[in-house]
């Protein structure tokens, strides 16, 4: 539910249809956090080690989070700075502790307005100010910045700062926006420390400063990044002193340091490893609802993926029951559709969403009928494509190989393109012609209905800068989109959501495969509690986490 500590203010069908999507959610969600145990722990209990050594799978590209949009860069980011509004579990905006403000209120539906906390020092021990939480949104608004969330911005007027209160105006209402303080592209940064540091922000000679419990005080690229306590931080005192991210790219490496006690932990688990850890020794398993999915995109304005025929076609050649078994190791669920359906049976009775699918189109898998499908269009015999695949992504990888061999059926030869991960990403926003196919997985950005079809369908996104890299245009998925955000009833939303997969669906310039399932593993005897959930990247994580 939403928390008005600190004097949170929303109005009552605003907060009335936030507050019902949570109450649903956590009815629906099930969170099977420490769902299996793999050994036990021996010997006396001892003091909790002053450092938690925590793996991560992927290379930080930078300290800065505007070059680094991931769920583990969050991770971590989560640790070292204010978000501008707390997230709960679900998402939703509160002013707990972890906020930079003490209150934020919606003035009219295109202007909101915010109270920065006294006191909050970052930790080089300057107070942080209206002007840092202006400067943290105006810097990723900023083409010259370069940032990989500049299309969160794309309906802000203006962001301004005066005495405490920081004002954000947008060009039109946008439900969805109340959101995004609580999320990745509000992380506070300091103005002057920013200044200062200039292009050496976030490399291993420009660690940022920050407000959270922990700074950073190491970033050695393709090996670890170090975290110690931030002095100035006047919350909860976390048990350890010292935080150490060791990277340990290779998923069996990270397993065996899971259990030899090399390291306590790690959120990197791959999906389809997942029987393999659950039955490994000496070790704490569990799983949750992360709401992200991964699938394809396929550009509907090159060459011949223009065809819808030919979009078809390669939908029906993939086996999506199989896929989702071995690459979630049957945890993730199937997806027939976007946006994954968790906020909307949050929303909505579960007899009208299983009425609504009823009616979307569906591709199950059948070689017969992607080639007859791949007959009707203007490429029978096939064609030869190219799929850039980012290094360092083993479910990217097997994703791309399961299309490579199912397309191979019916006569599209797709070469797989390794290519680093944020160059990869960079493709996709730099948005230049023939994009073809792209291997996708994204988390949630936030709870609404509209997170992923605003994201992905809008037609204006089909730009340098966003993400929909299928270069689809639909006037009516725009109208639909356009009057779920200017709406504050997220029911509203969520109905429309489900119009839009209809439409969508039946032009395929997506292909979700399945739900990602998301994991953990601890040393015996630690665990999380209950409260895990799909944003525990943004959240404080450390709070959750159980040490003995």
């Amino acid at each position: 539910m939403i928390t008005n500590d600190g004097g949170s203010r929303m109005g009552p069908s605003r907060g009335s249809s936030v507050k019902a999507l949570l109450i649903a959610a956590v009815a629906i969600l099930t969170l099977l956090v420490g769902a299996s145990i793999s050994g036990a722990a021996t010997g006396k209990k001892s003091a909790v080690d002053p450092t938690l050594d925590w793996a991560i799978a992927t290379n930080p590209p930078s300290l800065f989070s505007a070059f680094y949009f991931g769920t583990e860069g969050s991770m971590m980011f989560s640790l070292t700075t204010h978000h501008i509004l707390q997230p709960g579990v679900f998402g939703q905006p509160t002013t707990g502790p972890e906020a930079a403000v003490s209150s934020w209120k919606a003035v009219t539906p295109t202007k909101y307005v915010y109270r920065v906390k006294p006191g909050i020092r970052f930790s080089d021990g300057t107070t942080l100010t209206a002007a840092d939480v202006a400067f943290s949104l105006n810097v990723h608004r900023n083409k010259k910045t370069g940032s990989k969330m500049f299309s969160f911005f794309s309906n802000v007027r203006s962001v301004g700062a005066k005495g405490n209160t920081v004002t954000v105006l947008l060009f039109k209402p946008d439900s969805k926006w109340q959101f995004t303080p609580a999320a990745s592209p509000a992380l506070v940064y300091s103005k002057a420390d920013y200044a200062k540091k200039g292009a050496a922000f976030g490399t291993p000679s420009g660690l940022p400063v920050g407000t959270g419990p922990y700074k950073w005080v190491e970033y050695a690229p393709n090996s670890r990044v170090v975290l110690e306590r931030n002095t100035f931080w006047k919350g909860v005192k976390y048990p350890w002193d010292r935080i150490v991210f060791s990277l340990i790219p290779d998923a069996n490496a990270r397993l065996l340091a899971v259990q030899s006690g090399q390291i306590d932990g790690t959120f990197a688990i791959p999906g389809n490893d997942i029987p393999l850890w659950v039955k490994a020794p000496n070790m704490k398993f569990g799983s949750f609802n992360s709401g992200g999915w991964r699938g394809f995109s396929i550009d509907v304005e090159d060459g011949p993926f223009k065809d819808v025929n030919v979009r078809r076609a390669i939908a029906y050649s993939l086996d999506k029951a199989s896929i989702t078994e071995g690459l979630t190791s049957s945890r993730g669920q199937v997806l027939e559709g976007l946006p994954p359906l968790l906020f909307i049976r949050g929303l909505l009775p579960k007899a009208e969403v299983d009425a609504a699918l009823k009616k979307v189109p569906t591709y199950p898998y059948s070689v017969d009928k992607a080639k007859a499908e791949l007959a009707k269009s203007a490429y029978p015999k096939g064609f030869s494509t190219t799929l850039n695949v980012p290094n360092g992504c083993v479910p990217c990888l097997l994703l791309a190989q399961v299309l490579q061999q199912g397309t191979s059926k019916i006569g599209i030869n797709v070469k797989l393109n390794m290519m680093p991960g944020p160059q990869r990403f960079q493709v996709i926003l730099d948005h230049k012609p023939n994009l073809g196919l792209q291997v996708l997985g994204q988390g949630p950005d936030s709870p609404h209905p509209m997170d992923k079809p605003d994201l992905l369908y809008r037609s204006e996104r089909a730009a340098p800068g966003f993400e929909n890299s299928a270069n689809y245009k639909n006037a009516q998925v725009d109208k639909w989109i356009d009057e779920s955000l200017a709406s504050s009833d997220l029911k509203v939303a969520a109905r429309n959501a489900l119009k839009i997969m209809t439409v969508v669906n039946r032009d395929v310039p997506y292909i979700p495969i399945f739900s990602i399932p998301g994991a953990f593993a601890v040393k015996p005897g630690w665990g999380f509690k209950s409260s895990l959930g799909p944003f525990y990247y943004n959240q404080m994580w450390l709070s959750h986490l159980v040490a003995k």
